[in-house]
Parts: C-alpha cells; structure tokens; sequence
C-alpha cells in the first residue's frame, strides 16, 4: 500500500489532505499496517504542520472503520483540509443526522456509509476547493487556520451494511466519537 487507503464494496476508501492550499504528498513517510486490518501513517511536517492518521475496525464484523486524523501545528498555517473519497463513478447522496454529515455510496446491493461530525465539514465546490483533486467527490473538513503550538483532530468513519437492518447498522456506525475509536486500537 503507497497511501493510506481502506478497501470498501463501492472501491477504496482514499485519504487526502492539505495545508495551506497545498496537497500533502500521497504517501506517507511512515505508514504501518497492523494486524488487525487499517492503518497508522505519519508524513513529515509540511507547511508547518505534522499529520499523523491512525484507522482501526470499530465493529467486529470488520466492516467498520474509525479513523483519527491529528494536526500538530508546528508553524501557524492557512486552512488544513482533509477528505474522505470513494470513487466518484459510484451514486451517491448527502445524509445528515444531529451533529452528523455522511455520504452514503450504494454498490452492488451494499451501501457504504463516510461520516464525521458536521462541525467544520466542507462541501467540496470546485470553485472553492483547488488543492484537494478533483473530483471534488466525498466528505471532507476544513480547519480555517491554526496558530503554533496547537494539536487539532478530526475523525471520521466508515461502515458498510446489506439490507435495511445492515443499513441501519452502518449508519450508527459512522455517528461515531474519537474516544470510542481510540477505545478500539
């Protein structure tokens, strides 16, 4: 694996971040695939900030994923952008919950659920969003700026289920917390 990715029934699941307005080199500088299945990656600072993503299963089916993405802000920088995407090809739909945002993706009698906390998400227009590629497809947040010295997460899910009950599962799913993802590395 070159990049931080996890396989999902509608394609992988992709990271990407930016800071500053410029995209963070797709493949990490450390990038570690435990036993367990997910991920830990770390990159060297960039325009003043280390990112460092940890993705763990935080359902024992394995079909769902927590993910903890952390902004060490070494030097105060511009925005810091981060993005969930799954391949733009595949129908998809904006899903809202209290205090939730998530994009549902529907493949092959599956429906694949990225969500996160709505605080900060961004939607992702193209005339906005130039240092994420495009397509500008998937669920993504956006930190205005940061000042030095702080450390700044952000987590998202992902989960998948078949059926209306595994649908339901899914969906409580990525309604999820950083403490209940870090509870499950």
């Amino acid at each position: 694996m070159l990049r931080p990715s996890l396989t999902t029934p509608a394609g992988p699941a992709l990271f990407e971040f930016a800071v500053g307005g410029v995209l963070l080199p797709r493949k990490p500088h450390n990038l570690h695939n435990p036993p367990h299945g997910g991920f830990v990656a770390a990159w060297l600072p960039f325009g003043g900030v280390r990112v460092g993503a940890v993705c763990v299963p935080t359902r024992p089916s394995r079909n769902g994923w927590g993910v903890v993405v952390t902004f060490a802000v070494e030097e105060a920088c511009g925005p810091i952008d981060f993005r969930v995407r799954i391949d733009p090809s595949i129908e998809s739909g904006w899903c809202t919950g209290q205090g939730l945002a998530a994009i549902a993706y529907g493949a092959s009698g599956v429906t694949v659920y990225v969500g996160g906390p709505d605080e900060g998400v961004a939607n992702w227009l193209p005339a906005v969003d130039r240092a994420l590629p495009v397509p500008v497809t998937g669920l993504g947040w956006r930190i205005t700026g940061a000042a030095a010295g702080e450390t700044i997460e952000r987590h998202c899910a992902i989960a998948w289920g078949h059926g209306e009950t595994g649908e339901y599962e899914a969906w409580t799913a990525v309604d999820t917390r950083v403490d209940l993802i870090r509870r499950a590395q």
